[in-house]
């Protein structure tokens, strides 16, 4: 009964730890798009591209945020061990 108790936890820690990393990547993707139309505009109107350069760069950061958000690799595992004694020692 106490194994059960535990593996329900940390199936719900990891749900929960799962929501915030995918909150925060969509916050991401956000932002990115909002900021890129107006520099798209700006860049536009002013019968420029140069807007290609923050939107390639910040599209490549994104990406890999996205990508971190949604793996569960070795990596992701290891942060959850840490968010998870994070948790822990703030409760």
């Amino acid at each position: 009964e106490l194994e059960y108790a535990e593996k329900r936890a940390k199936a719900q820690d990891w749900a929960e730890f799962d929501q915030e990393r995918k909150a925060g990547a969509h916050g991401h993707l956000v932002a990115f798009l909002c900021v890129n139309a107006f520099l798209t505009f700006l860049s536009v109107s002013g019968g420029e591209m140069w807007f290609l350069f923050p939107l390639l760069g910040w599209g490549i950061g994104l990406a890999i945020h996205l990508f971190g958000a949604y793996s569960k690799g070795p990596s992701a595992q290891e942060e959850f061990k840490r968010w998870r004694q994070t948790k822990s020692l703030l409760h």
